[in-house]
């Protein structure tokens, strides 16, 4: 699989950026720095991310302020976020009040294996959605070529009945070019029962 998904960090302090990046290495993902939370913002507007991890005090606008931004679009309002703080007993209650996406906490010092296992849990969910997606769109595909493939067999049938219709059809005239034979075959095709055609001029019936 070739799929690899991006994951968000937000943090003003760029050594804070390189932590988080060697502690989450081990995963097959891309990551994308942002170092404030509107430049976070502008971030989601050109990415589909798996995950945000995102530093909870920062000038300007905060984690909790940025991610209320992100539970406002319809792209991010699910987006999963891990937040970073050295307040977690301050925090838990403005966490639990952000919107309807899944929202996950982590203190620092950063506990490394917490913080794997924590963003293990939402990038393989993130992997399942997209292996059901492709899934999704390929029996999608396999659907469509099927009704299209029955169109076609459909029609053949139909053009292969009508083909076999016409070389059934047997008209007999006389040297005048009055009609003298003229079969189920004829009638089906032509839609002239025998009993109105016989005696008449082909050239007038047709």
């Amino acid at each position: 699989m070739n799929y690899r998904p991006k994951v968000l960090i937000v943090d003003d302090r760029i050594n804070n950026l390189i932590v988080l990046e060697n502690l989450l290495k081990d995963f097959n993902v891309d990551f994308v720095r942002a170092f404030s939370g509107n430049e976070a913002l502008a971030k989601t507007l050109n990415n589909k991310f798996a995950l945000a991890i995102m530093d909870v005090q920062m000038p300007y606008m905060d984690g909790f302020e940025t991610a209320q931004f992100m539970r406002e679009d319809e792209n991010t309002e699910t987006l999963p976020i891990i937040f970073v703080s050295g307040f977690y007993k301050d925090n838990y209650l403005v966490i639990r009040g952000i919107g309807k996406g899944p929202v996950d906490f982590i203190s620092k010092p950063i506990n490394s294996k917490l913080l794997l296992n924590k963003a293990k849990v939402f990038l393989d969910l993130d992997i399942k959605n997209y292996e059901l997606n492709k899934l999704k769109e390929k029996l999608k595909e396999i659907k469509q070529n099927t009704n299209y493939s029955g169109i076609i067999s459909s029609k053949k049938k139909k053009e292969k009945k009508e083909d076999k219709k016409f070389y059934e059809a047997v008209i007999i005239t006389d040297d005048e070019g009055k009609i003298t034979f003229w079969n189920k075959g004829a009638e089906s095709i032509f839609e002239y029962p025998k009993d109105l055609v016989i005696g008449e001029n082909l050239s007038d019936i047709f």
